[in-house]
């Protein structure tokens, strides 16, 4: 399995650092990376992580977001699909016009035009209108909309009870978002935590 992993300059760009870390553990799973321009200034100010050192060797293959002479650039070179995270506001845009100017949105635009699953992890708070019907457009388009939401079923058990800390209670919503992302390709992470349900028994 080949995935395409794009990361843009939205808020929370330490998502796709975690993304490509679990990724690395499936052995059978080859990445391709791609990071913004503007991403790398969000890494910048969000991280401590360099991206020579710490992101790049996450992955596969790296590629220029300019490159649009790139494999991935081509439907003719088939990969399972696309990861965008997190996904810019100005990115959301240019995926629901096809407006593929950059590496990312060109290969986001090559998955989806060969029916391959397309991940968008978008990022903002509050969300305008254009945000929205954006989402709805892609969504329509054939995109998956994952927004990084927080998951609260676990609070109770994970964090409240067993007096975990704050450091715990991120990477537990981290690999709760992630693992999200990943069941749309198939792949489970050890540590995530799916619903079991609630009983109705009367106490």
């Amino acid at each position: 399995m080949e995935l395409i992993v794009g990361v843009t300059g939205a808020s929370g760009v330490y998502l796709s650092y975690k993304l490509l870390q679990f990724l690395k553990e499936f052995k059978e799973v080859k990445t391709h990376l791609i990071v913004s321009k503007s991403a790398k200034t969000t890494f910048k100010a969000e991280t401590s992580l360099s991206l020579k050192k710490d992101l790049y060797p996450l992955s596969t293959y790296i590629h220029d977001d300019s490159n649009l002479g790139a494999c991935i650039a081509s439907g003719t070179y088939k990969t399972a699909g696309m990861i965008v995270v997190p996904t810019s506001m100005k990115t959301l845009a240019s995926l629901r016009v096809g407006l593929s100017n950059s590496l990312i949105t060109r290969a986001a635009d090559v998955c989806i035009k060969e029916g391959r699953k397309v991940v968008l992890v978008p990022r903002e708070m509050p969300l305008s209108q254009i945000h929205l019907k954006n989402m709805y457009k892609c969504s329509k388009l054939g995109y998956v909309i994952i927004p990084p939401l927080l998951s609260f079923y676990q609070l109770k058990q994970d964090f409240i009870e067993s007096n975990a800390s704050s450091k715990d209670l991120m990477d537990m919503q981290i690999t709760h978002i992630l693992g999200k992302v990943l069941m749309q390709f198939d792949l489970d992470l050890p540590n995530f935590k799916p619903w079991t349900g609630i009983s109705t028994d009367k106490e």
